[in-house]
């Protein structure tokens, strides 16, 4: 995707599994990371972007565990 000018910022994200059912997952939360990232150019927005996904996965994890819990 085509960004502004001005970046001055590069991502590179790998995430990596040796089991091969969870290879196509990974992949896809890397190309989610990095389609996220290329719209973005300003470093803030960048961290606004880290910090959402820190609290969404940890919601998530509560609920996971709240789940386990239930089960």
């Amino acid at each position: 995707m085509e960004t502004g000018g001005d970046r001055t910022w590069t991502a590179h994200i790998v995430i990596a599994s040796e089991h091969a059912g969870l290879r196509p997952y990974f992949k896809r939360l890397e190309e989610e990371i990095l389609h996220v990232l290329a719209r973005v150019d300003d470093p803030r927005d960048v961290k606004l972007f880290i910090e959402a996904l820190e609290t969404y996965s940890e919601m998530w994890l509560r609920e996971h565990e709240a789940w386990l819990r239930d089960k």
